[in-house]
């Protein structure tokens, strides 16, 4: 295998590229300029080494606590919970909610080796436990593992905290789907039309 088809295979692994678009991406930088190829390069190697999870919500950040966790405009007695950091781009970018957010790291999946100690759950009922929270909003992914993570989180902070009222994302989001790849609209009607657990 020549460095071009490795290149393209390797690329072909990311998520929603196959090797038809991978191989356009290897030609899209072999006719790109020098310097352009060079801080592409450059870019992907300071990921690594200086992006971090925030210490609070679990969100990639480049500090110690991300920007949506250290802002005072944000309210601070309702947590989002999500799977993973796309699903925080979603809400945000949608602006369809103004508290805070706790990013599990996945869902529960014993089909895949994911049981609840893999997850981000302890950070969360340590959150609960603080005593600023009033509701806890579970937006994992409207399909059985998202349910079960969901009922899962509620049952183990429930025991703990209570006075915390649990609720899950409701209508417009389908059965099955991404919450990445909600609409704003679908984002939208989904917080306010959130159901009760």
């Amino acid at each position: 295998m020549n460095l071009i088809e490795s290149l393209s295979y390797e690329i072909s692994k990311l998520p929603g590229l196959g090797s038809k678009s991978a191989r356009r991406i290897v030609t899209f930088m072999l006719k790109s300029s020098d310097e352009y190829v060079v801080n592409l390069s450059r870019m992907m190697l300071d990921l690594k080494s200086r992006i971090v999870r925030c210490s609070v919500c679990g969100m990639y950040c480049e500090s110690d606590v991300c920007a949506i966790c250290s802002s005072a405009s944000r309210k601070r007695d309702r947590i989002c919970v999500v799977e993973e950091t796309e699903d925080v781009n979603s809400f945000e970018e949608s602006r369809v909610f103004d508290g805070l957010y706790h990013v599990l790291w996945g869902r529960i999946s014993p089909y895949n080796g994911i049981y609840p100690e893999s997850l981000n759950i302890d950070a969360l009922k340590k959150r609960a436990l603080g005593g600023e929270l009033k509701e806890i909003i579970i937006a994992t992914n409207p399909d059985d593992e998202g349910d079960v993570t969901a009922m899962y989180i509620k049952k183990i902070i429930s025991e703990v905290c209570p006075d915390i009222v649990f609720s899950r994302l409701s209508s417009g989001l389908q059965s099955g789907s991404d919450i990445s790849f909600a609409s704003s609209r679908a984002l939208s009607s989904a917080f306010e039309n959130r159901v009760r657990l």
